[in-house]
């Protein structure tokens, strides 16, 4: 398993569409979003400062830390492709 965090992504991917969906149905169409009570000392809802992508990263068990540092990975090992090196040469030459 060279990226495990894309793989888990992967392997998720509809159910967390699924989710991101309904989310923004509920925000759009019946003006619902997510909130807490924030601390024990507040007595009225704040909106929810967790990005959505963190909550359902979280959900899902993957590390959003973890997959930026894969998807640098990867590119720093395209770059490192013939093709890739000609190709962007002729552009900006």
């Amino acid at each position: 398993m060279k990226y495990p965090q894309h793989e888990k992504l992967n392997t998720v991917k509809d159910q967390l569409q699924a989710i991101v969906d309904f989310l923004e149905w509920l925000h759009s169409e019946k003006g619902i979003i997510l909130a807490s009570y924030g601390n024990s000392n507040m007595n009225w809802l704040a909106p929810n400062g967790t990005a959505k992508d963190r909550l359902l990263a979280e959900y899902f068990e993957i590390d959003i830390d973890e997959l930026e540092s894969e998807k640098r990975a990867m590119l720093a090992g395209a770059r490192q492709w013939p093709s890739y090196s000609a190709r962007n040469r002729r552009v900006c030459s």
